[in-house]
C-alpha cells in the first residue's frame, strides 16, 4: 500500500553557487552585442547562481504594513540570458551584477529552479526525489550554496501548494507565463509537458508576505542605489 501522507518539514537544499567567471571578450559562454556584454543561456553540465539586479517589492522589516518597489540585488539562479556589468578590479564573490531578460533565438539546455520571479515564486525539479515531493503546506526550503566556511543562503521558500505534474501538463498555459515556460519547463523533458509525465514530480508555488505577513517566502536582497 502507497504511502502518499504529505509531510511539514525545515530542508536545506545546497545548488550549485559557483559564478561563470568572465575573462574578456573570448570567454565561453559570454558574447558583446551593440557594447554590451552578454552572459548566454547556460548549455554548460553544470548550474550557476548569478548576482542579480531586477525590479521587484521589499519589506525592511516585519512591521512594514506597505512594501516598496525598487531595483534590488540579490542572488539567485537564472540560466537563461543577462546583460553582464563586471566590477571592476573585484577579486571576490560577487564580480558582476546580471540583468536578466527572456530570449528563445538560441535556447540553451539548463533549466531556472527555484523560478523567484513573477506574483510567487516555484520549485520545479531540483532534488525533487523521495520527501521533496511529498512536502506539505508550510514546509520550508532553504535553498543555498554549502561552503567550507558555512552555509550562503539565497532564497527562503515557504511552501503554499502544489501543483502535479499530470495537472500542469492540462492547465500549465493558463498557470503559467510564457517565460516560466520556456525557462524552466520545457527544459525539464517529458518530467511535465513530454509524453512520460511523472508520477511525482510537482510543481510547488511559495507562500507569499501577501498570503501571510509573519511566514513568507523571499530572497535576501539590497536596495541597488545606483
Amino acid at each position: 500500500m502507497k504511502n502518499n501522507k504529505k509531510l511539514k518539514i525545515t530542508v536545506q537544499l545546497n545548488h550549485p553557487g559557483n559564478e561563470k567567471l568572465y575573462k574578456g571578450e573570448k570567454t565561453e559562454g559570454f558574447c558583446i552585442v551593440n557594447n554590451q556584454i552578454i552572459r548566454e543561456w547556460n548549455t554548460d553540465p553544470v548550474h550557476y547562481r548569478k548576482f542579480l539586479r531586477h525590479k521587484g517589492i521589499y519589506i525592511s522589516n516585519l512591521d512594514d504594513e506597505n512594501p516598496k518597489e525598487a531595483n534590488l540585488l540579490f542572488w539567485g539562479e537564472w540560466e537563461g540570458y543577462s546583460k553582464f556589468f563586471p566590477i571592476q578590479n573585484r577579486k571576490e564573490e560577487p564580480r558582476g551584477i546580471h540583468e536578466p531578460f527572456h530570449a528563445t533565438k538560441f535556447i540553451g539546455t539548463q533549466n531556472t529552479d527555484p523560478y523567484v520571479f513573477g506574483d510567487c515564486f516555484k520549485y520545479a525539479i531540483c532534488s525533487q526525489t523521495g520527501i521533496m515531493t511529498k512536502l506539505d503546506r508550510g514546509s520550508l526550503i532553504l535553498f543555498g550554496t554549502a561552503r567550507k566556511d558555512g552555509f550562503y543562503l539565497d532564497t527562503v521558500f515557504v511552501v503554499k501548494c502544489c501543483v502535479p505534474a499530470k495537472k500542469v501538463k492540462e492547465k500549465y498555459q493558463g498557470l503559467y507565463s510564457k517565460t516560466y515556460i520556456q525557462e524552466t519547463l520545457k527544459r525539464l523533458g517529458d518530467v511535465y509537458l513530454g509524453d512520460n509525465i511523472s508520477e511525482k514530480n510537482r510543481i510547488y508555488h511559495s507562500r507569499t508576505w501577501f498570503d501571510n505577513k509573519k511566514y513568507f517566502s523571499f530572497v535576501p536582497c539590497q536596495i541597488d542605489k545606483e
